[in-house]
């Protein structure tokens, strides 16, 4: 909430019948700059609504912020979305929000939602605390709410031609894997057939996942053809 001074002179006169008299006064008038209200609705996963994202997920913001004693009093002039204190980025405003309208009879707030997406490849994974930021046309601002997002490893499926030193490299980079250990490999005249399977492990070394993969490496280079075979749920820790 800010302060806006504005000031007034006002000059007097009287008049009786031993002559006249005047003066002036100055009037200071204070008015109340309201901060912008609204609600942070939501912080998921894009694909189907749940808190916990897997890495290289993508992470959506919504909810609505509006300026009363602005005229249209949406949208605001911005909305700041933070990961953990850090702004990452605003939102894109001017969502329609009907609803919004009509439950504070405000029509001029039709506008009032906003929406961000944020791509989560570059974070570690780790809970982080999604805050909005409203900031109306005179710097006034509202922290909006937070919501918690849980962000677990990728269970990575590779695809395509590479280095097996590569793929490995990739796997550990993204913290998919504690323990990777060799099946079978098989010698051919013409290429290198590898089994591998990978087991997954969270931060807190909870066995989550096996994924099976095929390598074939390419005839007269060192690159592999991976694919992947599938998986299956660990039958033990």
């Amino acid at each position: 909430t800010g302060v806006l001074t504005a000031s007034k002179t006002f000059s007097l006169k009287c008049t009786g019948s031993k002559g006249s008299a005047s003066d002036s006064v100055t009037v200071n008038v204070q008015a109340v700059n309201q901060a912008p209200i609204g609600s942070l609705e939501k912080a998921a996963d894009e694909t189907d609504g749940d808190q916990t994202i897997l890495r290289g997920g993508t992470l959506i913001v919504e909810g609505w912020a509006a300026d009363p004693d602005s005229s249209p009093g949406a949208p605001v002039a911005k909305v700041e979305i933070r990961l953990n204190g850090a702004v990452v980025g605003e939102g894109t405003l001017g969502i329609s929000r009907p609803d919004i309208a009509q439950k504070n009879n405000r029509p001029d707030y039709t506008n009032s939602g906003f929406k961000f997406s944020y791509d989560t490849k570059n974070l570690q994974p780790g809970d982080y605390a999604v805050v909005a930021i409203a900031f109306d046309s005179k710097g006034a601002s509202t922290n909006l709410g937070s919501k918690t997002i849980s962000l677990r490893p990728s269970e990575h499926r590779i695809l395509g031609s590479t280095s097996f030193d590569e793929v490995m490299r990739i796997l550990q980079e993204d913290q998919l894997i504690y323990e990777a250990s060799m099946l079978l490999k098989e010698l051919t005249t013409s290429k290198v057939t590898t089994k591998l399977v990978l087991d997954i492990f969270t931060q807190d070394m909870l066995h989550i996942a096996r994924f099976y993969f095929t390598l074939t490496q390419d005839v007269g280079s060192s690159a592999y053809t991976i694919v992947f075979d599938g998986s299956a749920r660990p039958t033990s820790p």
